[in-house]
């Protein structure tokens, strides 16, 4: 009965430990968790004005880990996949919500802000503000057996 009363002990204990870690660590992240996107090895996703840049996001051993990409490289993008898939850029659909995503949806033949700020809403020829995604797809006359 001492050896279980023993291993119970140690086992509360090693909980406790545990859990006082990851209070300490949770802690400082939220009091100090906004600071990474100022620390060194961020500095290069953001220009001069404070805002995100376009380029790629790698992590400390060189791994893609994302492409922040600025409304030109969209735009481009749009024209790229057009030309790959063999569609006419008039024939295309873009949907985006941010500034950043103006050229692409004045590019697309269908531009379409979706939930956007309203600088994008009054820009934009075509918004949605009430819907989801699937209200596109019923609008460019798909059906639900079609849509899953």
């Amino acid at each position: 009965m001492k050896k279980i009363e023993r291993r119970a002990f140690v086992c509360l204990a090693l909980a406790l430990l545990l859990a006082a870690g990851l209070g300490f660590f949770l802690v400082k992240y939220f009091l100090d968790g906004g600071s990474w996107a100022s620390s060194a090895f961020n500095r290069h996703l953001y220009n001069s004005s404070g805002q995100l840049a376009s380029g790629t996001v790698l992590d400390r051993d060189g791994d893609v880990l994302s492409e922040v990409v600025d409304g030109r490289r969209k735009a481009e993008l749009l024209r790229l996949l057009c030309q790959f898939e063999e569609i006419n850029i008039a024939q295309s659909v873009a949907v985006g919500d941010g500034a950043n995503d103006l050229p692409m949806l004045n590019l697309a033949g269908l531009g379409i802000a979706f939930h956007a700020k309203p600088k994008v809403k009054a820009t934009a020829r075509q918004s949605i503000s009430t819907i989801g995604l699937d209200g596109i797809l019923y609008f460019l006359g798909l059906k639900d057996s079609r849509i899953e």
